[in-house]
């Protein structure tokens, strides 16, 4: 609930947001249900692909938010 309504908050119909594959479904679900628009970027072993991260920047001048979850390799 914590993010349903926190991307209501935040966000508005049609901004972009960046979200990692494969990612956090209920996330993406929250976003998409406050009506965001969701850009996909791969994952690796280390995390987010940060050269593919840094082509989408570059094109989406208007991303309003990337989401992200930590990696733990312990």
């Amino acid at each position: 609930m914590a993010m349903h309504l926190s991307a209501h908050c935040l966000l508005n119909p049609r901004e972009l947001v960046v979200v990692e594959n494969p990612g956090y479904k209920p996330a993406w679900l929250a976003f998409e249900n406050a009506g965001a628009k969701l850009l996909v970027v791969n994952v690796d072993s280390e995390g987010i692909m940060i050269q593919e991260l840094k082509k989408l920047l570059v094109v989406k001048k208007s991303i309003k938010a990337i989401y992200i979850t930590p990696i733990t390799n312990f």
